[in-house]
Parts: structure tokens; sequence; C-alpha cells
């Protein structure tokens, strides 16, 4: 027994230097690097719904940019309300940009998110310079848009033609108005027709020129027009009108 108990000792003070070994040896930096990490994770995965809520607000704050020269600030505000209701990274931009550019007086739209709650949009209203035909109005661009209600707009000057010819409408009606601007004298009505002439008003007078003749820029219409505003300028409009007639009297 005594022997026994002599092995059992060198048995056990074997296992204590085993297990002191096998402490030395375990790796504590790395073990320490693996239990942070998943403390790490798994503090991540529990607070990942709150942290999301957080990041995701609702929309608390509109800016809206504009000249609000035609267009009205509750009825953008009223369109704006019924896209903001997702929360901040839910929105749909594109799909409220798209909203905004439908209505008739936004010729541009941006949006843009400004973390954490709220949205700037900017718009540039169209700005119309003549109605085209009776129920649309007119760009300085040529860019034909189609408010509800042009009544206010009936003084301007009228101008017409095919859709797809608007912009060089517009074209000849400013480089028109250029040359009889000196004169005093304002254009009121032209009208390219679908065959490619022209007729345009200056007060009582009315003017026709054929496609051949209209063709190219507005001096085509009149080439002594060009050389001889400036003489009329000094010389008051009712010259300047007699000249315009002298001028178109042979084209009527």
């Amino acid at each position: 027994m005594r022997g026994a108990s002599r092995w059992d000792v060198r048995q056990g003070a074997g296992r204590r230097k085993k297990t002191l070994s096998w402490k030395k040896t375990l790796p504590w930096k790395r073990v320490l690097q693996v239990l942070v990490s998943l403390s790490l994770l798994t503090g991540l995965v529990v607070s990942t719904p709150w942290l999301m809520s957080w990041l995701n607000q609702p929309i608390a704050r509109v800016e809206v940019h504009a000249g609000f020269e035609y267009l009205s600030r509750e009825q953008v505000e009223k369109l704006l309300h019924t896209h903001l209701q997702e929360r901040f990274f839910a929105l749909d931009l594109s799909r409220i940009q798209q909203v905004l550019m439908e209505m008739p007086w936004v010729k541009g739209a941006s949006v843009r998110r400004h973390w954490p709650d709220s949205i700037q949009v900017s718009l540039e209203e169209q700005q119309p310079v003549a109605r085209w035909g009776s129920n649309y109005l007119i760009s300085n661009e040529g860019e034909v848009f189609a408010p509800d209600d042009i009544t206010a707009f009936a003084a301007m000057p009228v101008l017409d033609g095919p859709d797809e010819m608007a912009v060089e409408v517009m074209q000849q009606y400013l480089a028109i108005s250029q040359l009889l601007r000196p004169m005093g004298l304002k254009l009121t009505k032209l009208k390219r027709s679908n065959s490619g002439s022209w007729r345009f008003t200056v007060g009582h007078v009315e003017v026709n020129i054929g496609r051949d003749r209209g063709n190219g820029k507005a001096t085509a219409f009149c080439p002594a027009l060009s050389c001889q505003a400036g003489v009329s300028l000094e010389s008051g409009k009712a010259r300047g009108f007699a000249l315009f007639e002298r001028c178109f009297g042979c084209l009527g």
C-alpha cells in the first residue's frame, strides 16, 4: 500500500505538471480576443433592431426651395405629404422627383436626403413668354406646358404651329421681337403653318410670308428692317410703325 501511495503521488504530480504545462501553452491573448469579439457580435445582433430604428427615422422636416412666382407652396406641400409616409431610407426619391416634374409649372426638380430626418426639395419654375394656341403657354426655350388656368396671361402674344416646331417658332418670335423693339413695336401673333409659311401680326398689320421667304432668320422677312431699325429708334413709335408697313407692304 505504501508503494502504491508513492505511485499515486507520482501520478498526481505528473497530472499537475501536465495541467500547468497546458495552462502555460494556452494562447490566452487569442482566447481573450475571441471572447471580446463574440461579446461585441452578440451585442450588435441584440441591438440591431433598435439601431436600425434610430438610423431610419420618419421624415420630420421638409425644405422646399422655389421662387413660388407661379407655383403654390400649399400645392407643393400637399403633393409631397402623400409621398413622405415612408421612413428615411425607404423614401423613393426618384418617384417623388417624377411626381414633382408632372406639375405643369415645374421645369426642373431635385430631391435630396439630409440625415437624420429631413429632405430638401429644389424646384425651378417655368417662365412663360407667350401663349401657345388657345390653351397652353410657351417658355423662352420653346417648351410648351399646360397650366390649369391661363386666363391671367391673356395679354401675352399668341404663338402657334405644329407642336414639334415650338422651339423654331419661339426662336423666330424672339428674333423678330428683337428687331421690332427699337421701334417700340411688339409682335402680337406669330404662326407657322404645316407647310412652312409664316403669318404674324404687329398692331393692325398682318403679314403672310410664303415658305420660301420664311426660311432662315427673321431678317429674311425684311432685310431693310434690321438696318433701318436704328434710325427709327430716335424717330418714335409712329415712324417705326410706318417703316414696318413699308417694309412688309410688298410682302402682304
